[in-house]
């Protein structure tokens, strides 16, 4: 015939001060992991309001550098002509290249880093990339905060960036 099987399992049986500290454990790790989250949206936010205050601040810096860039340029024309004439010498020549290559090396990190920043800020708010990011930003002075008693600073202006759709 046909045999019998017989299996005998044994649990062990949950003591109610076992059950406690189970849920004490799953509520520390549920507290946990959502302080953890709010920490890494905080993080978020302050890179993004960085990045947000940070680009034209670097766009302004790259019209600087352009400018300076092309000051550069007209005052090495000014000694090559000099120099032509014999008023200039060479050393002042060679200052001059150096101080257009000083320029244009400025300039082309400038831009790097606007560039960079740029591509972060977009990669952050998943902004399309042929899409203008156009910021608004409101007055860096309003922005920068009044003195209150104590010496203290307090902020006046608004802290979350605003996004402005391009018309």
């Amino acid at each position: 015939g046909a045999q019998d099987t017989e299996a005998r399992l044994r649990l062990p049986v949950p003591r109610p001060w076992e059950l406690a500290l189970a849920r004490q454990e799953a509520e520390a790790t549920a507290q946990r992991e959502d302080a953890q989250l709010q920490q890494q949206g905080a993080a978020l936010r302050q890179r993004v309001t960085t990045l947000f205050h940070l680009v034209p601040l670097l766009r302004r810096t790259v019209v600087a550098a352009e400018e300076l860039a092309s000051l550069r340029a007209r005052h090495l024309d000014l000694v090559a002509r000099r120099r032509a004439e014999e008023l200039a010498t060479t050393v002042d020549w060679l200052d001059s290249e150096e101080e257009q290559r000083d320029a244009d090396d400025d300039l082309a990190s400038t831009r790097a880093d606007l560039e960079r920043v740029d591509a972060e800020l977009r990669e952050l708010l998943a902004w399309p990339e042929e899409e203008p990011l156009d910021l608004a930003e409101e007055d860096l002075q309003a922005l920068a905060g009044v003195a209150i008693a104590g010496g203290a600073v307090a902020p006046t202006g608004a802290s979350e960036p605003e996004l402005v759709e391009a018309e």
